[in-house]
């Protein structure tokens, strides 16, 4: 029984006259093209794939033609099918045959009931339509015993795209032409050796990037040749992006990376015009903002304008730019830079070149990829991609020929002058031997004389530094006098009391008043304890100054740092006080609570801690004396521990070390204090002495806020 029915779908279009059969001619010996005879219905019938079906109240279609303005709007929406009925000579059934096929929708093509391919994705359920451009991929034809053959296209346009047209391409709803399988295989792999041949200019045109970046690198002076390199650079990159255009992007992206090859390449020719313009020292800005507004207003006209966007405007960019760089080398060659003819006849030659590419792309309704991929017209379009960079190139190559010339020359010249410079210099080597006999001389009696100036100058140094030593010990003695004065203020005044006190005591023993006079006795009793420790203080400061301040072998000694520094901190301010009889501040300690014993040599140690504070003293006294009282002079002594070393830091709230001078205070003899108040040899007997200890002394300052000296042991 199914054998009946199919025998029935199969015969029905012998008895049914109003079902049209396009007889074709041997495919053989050329292609056919299938766009007549094709009906169409945008209703889903699956079961319109059947040979037999009645498809004669279809609407006639022609698939071939564009979709985007010669399609029926109602085929661009929904699911639909086409259906072609043709009838081959004989000759051809005994043939193999293929199809290629190119379109611009989803489809499922079908022959005879059989489906023999399926392009994007066409789902009515949830409405999904992706749309695939095969790129004219072949698929072989199963065809039937019967002289009529029956072609079915499940069809859907994918919603939402927007499409352009690009050298050359077309956007056919669905383009399907018949021709051998050998035919169609050999054409098949035509289209896809354009992309080897694109990838080998684009590789040329990368070395010759290479080749001028590394020109602008070893000399950057020359900003033409890094314009041209990128040139180069963008053109390669709008190639690679122009081939993925036609043979890699998706239906839906198609119109972006157009618009992005298209991009890409502007920049690269207006990269080239700025080239050209640096190279011939022709420097026009204007020209590169109107090339620039032309080609962004070329691109919006081509998004906006469909086809005739991209013939009016968007194809005459190059036109444009290379008319401009040709009469840009005109006025230069004019000029008497005869070179640039070969620019003029290089560009010339690229707008010639593309000037009859474009002819023969726009307006033509065949795909140009169909074409063989080495043709009159490819080679019009390696003519127009290759003459600029080659002109350039040989324009430089022309250039450099010109410059060693002139390098030779220059040569020449130098060479010249050379042995003319040898005769002056032999000349002038004879007068200054009998000069250099008197300068020996004189020399010889300068040199006596400057080595007594040196014996001079160390003695008065040694007495500098000896004076130094005396000031800073004569600030020390001071400072120790002031300690001691206060424990002898006290046992003198005890001392006193005691007196009156023994004559209270014999004045009650004689009236017999023994209570009294035991009260008496253990007031002298507490006073004598008093005089005995004030006593043992005031010996104790004479032994630790003498320890510090006497003779030593300069050997280091473990030494408690946090003592060292209060002792010679508290000498320092009274040494001071003791120039300064009005002096006041205010001494903040902060010691560190660990072990703050170090190896050092102690006399030294506390010699530099002296020297950082009165430096310190005298800069919160010149500033107190400023301020009239609104200033509360402070001088911040700590120490603490880092990294295994003992930092020892005075701070103070003066007006800061200037900048100007901080690289200069640690040098002999340099003082910021008034003439006859300083050698300046403080600071750099204290840097001398912390070098030797392995230390550094570093400096920190903020002018108006103050200055922080931190010696590193």
């Amino acid at each position: 029984m199914r054998f009946i029915t199919v025998s029935i779908f199969c015969m029905l279009p012998f008895f049914l006259q109003s079902q049209e059969i396009i007889i074709l001619d041997d495919p053989g010996k050329s292609f056919i093209l299938l766009n007549n005879g094709w009906r169409y219905s945008m209703t889903d019938q699956p079961e319109a794939v059947m040979p037999g079906f009645d498809d004669s109240r279809w609407k006639p279609i022609r698939p071939a033609a564009d979709i985007h303005d010669s399609i029926p709007e109602d085929a661009k929406k929904g699911v639909g099918w086409m259906r072609l009925r043709i009838r081959l000579p004989e000759e051809a059934g005994r043939r193999k045959m293929s199809m290629l096929v190119k379109q611009s929708v989803a489809s499922e093509i079908y022959l005879n009931g059989i489906l023999i391919a399926t392009y994007g994705t066409i789902n009515s359920k949830n409405g999904l339509i992706k749309a695939e451009d095969p790129h004219w991929a072949p698929v072989y034809l199963p065809l039937s015993n019967d002289s009529v053959q029956t072609f079915s296209v499940r069809f859907a346009a994918q919603p939402g795209i927007k499409y352009i047209t690009f050298y050359g391409t077309t956007n056919p709803f669905l383009n399907m032409m018949i021709m051998r399988e050998s035919d169609a295989i050999g054409k098949y792999r035509g289209i896809f050796t354009r992309p080897w041949l694109d990838m080998f200019m684009q590789g040329i045109m990368f070395m010759a990037f290479i080749l001028h970046m590394a020109f602008y690198i070893m000399y950057p002076a020359r900003k033409a040749n890094l314009y041209f390199s990128l040139a180069l650079l963008f053109t390669v990159t709008g190639g690679i992006v122009h081939n993925y255009y036609y043979y890699g992007a998706d239906q839906d992206k198609k119109f972006q990376f157009g618009m992005l090859a298209s991009s890409i390449h502007f920049v690269g020719q207006i990269l080239m015009l700025a080239s050209i313009q640096n190279y011939l020292n022709v420097q026009k800005k204007l020209l590169l903002w109107l090339t620039g507004v032309f080609c962004i207003a070329s691109l919006i006209t081509a998004s906006l304008w469909y086809k005739k966007g991209f013939e009016i405007t968007l194809s005459n960019v190059p036109f444009f730019i290379y008319i401009m760089i040709i009469i840009i080398s005109i006025i230069a060659w004019r000029r008497n830079m005869k070179e640039a003819r070969i620019l003029t006849i290089g560009f010339v030659i690229a707008l010639i070149c593309f000037f009859l590419f474009l002819t023969n792309a726009i307006g033509s309704v065949t795909d140009h990829l169909l074409n063989p991929p080495l043709n009159i017209f490819s080679f019009f379009f390696l003519g127009y991609i290759v003459a600029p960079p080659a002109a350039v190139s040989i324009f430089l190559a022309n250039d450099f020929a010109r410059t060693s010339k002139r390098l030779q020359q220059k040569l020449n010249e130098v060479a010249t002058l050379s042995e003319k410079n040898l005769a002056v210099e032999k000349e002038k080597q004879e007068i200054l031997a009998s000069q250099n006999l008197k300068l020996e001389t004189l020399v010889t009696e300068r040199t006596s004389e400057l080595h007594r100036s040196l014996t001079e100058l160390k003695t008065t140094q040694a007495q500098l530094i000896q004076a130094e030593k005396m000031a800073s010990l004569g600030e020390l003695t001071a400072g120790i006098a002031h300690e001691i004065q206060n424990p002898l203020n006290f046992i003198n005044n005890f001392s006193d009391v005691n007196a009156e006190l023994i004559v209270e005591l014999q004045e009650e023993l004689n009236k017999g008043k023994i209570s009294e006079a035991s009260l008496i006795a253990n007031s002298l009793k507490e006073n004598e304890v008093k005089i005995n420790n004030h006593g043992k203080r005031a010996d104790g400061i004479v032994k630790s100054m003498l320890q510090h301040t006497g003779s030593t072998s300069g050997h280091k000694e473990m030494t408690d740092v946090n003592k060292l520094v209060e002792e010679y901190a508290r000498l320092a301010y009274h040494g001071y006080r003791a120039k300064q009889k009005d002096f006041q501040a205010t001494m903040e300690f902060n010691f560190d609570k660990e072990d703050s014993t170090a190896s050092i040599v102690s006399q030294d140690i506390g010699r530099v801690v002296v020297n950082i504070l009165n430096n310190a003293f005298y800069a919160v006294s010149e500033r107190s004396k400023k301020e009239n009282g609104l200033y509360s002079p402070t001088v911040k002594i700590s120490t603490r521990a880092e990294n295994g070393k003992t930092l020892i830091e005075v701070e103070d709230n003066a007006d800061g070390v200037p900048e100007r001078i901080r690289e200069k205070i640690f040098q002999p003899f340099f003082t910021t204090k008034p003439t006859g108040q300083a050698t300046g040899l403080g600071l750099s007997l204290s840097y001398d002495i912390v070098k030797a200890h392995g230390g550094e002394i570093r400096v920190s300052s903020m002018e108006g806020k103050g200055s922080k000296f931190v010696v590193v042991i």
